[in-house]
């Protein structure tokens, strides 16, 4: 018998860096009922570094360093909804990019933080 606090996560790769959490949810809502999802963006932390003083004090401009890697999670409430939705959107286009859907590895804890729209590194 599975754990009320199970949820089951399937992996969204080669995500547009526009995408929200509202398009994620949009998408994968017709396999059943979405009750998480997560965009991450990793920025390219190496570029366009300004420096200020010494060349080891630098600031990096976050909000306007390029857009490296855009992925995301969707939660469901079942196993049955997550695997009909990597069976149905795996391969398909998301925007105007073909996506990868797969099972996570990772558990909901462990994801952190992310998002591309307003994300600060501190």
């Amino acid at each position: 018998m599975a754990s009320a606090d199970v949820e089951y996560t399937c992996y969204v790769g080669n995500l547009e860096p526009d995408t929200e959490e509202k398009d994620l949810d949009n998408a994968f809502s017709q396999f059943g009922d979405v009750i998480d999802s997560k965009v991450v963006c990793e920025r390219d932390d190496d570029y366009d570094q300004y420096y200020y003083g010494s060349d080891s004090d630098y600031e990096y401009e976050y909000e306007e360093l390029p857009v490296r890697k855009v992925y995301g999670f969707v939660s469901f409430i079942d196993e049955k909804s997550m695997k009909d939705a990597i069976k149905g959107m795996n391969g398909k286009k998301l925007g105007l990019k073909t996506i990868n859907v797969q099972e996570s590895h990772l558990s909901r804890k462990s994801r952190g933080g992310g998002g591309c729209v307003g994300s600060k590194r501190v």
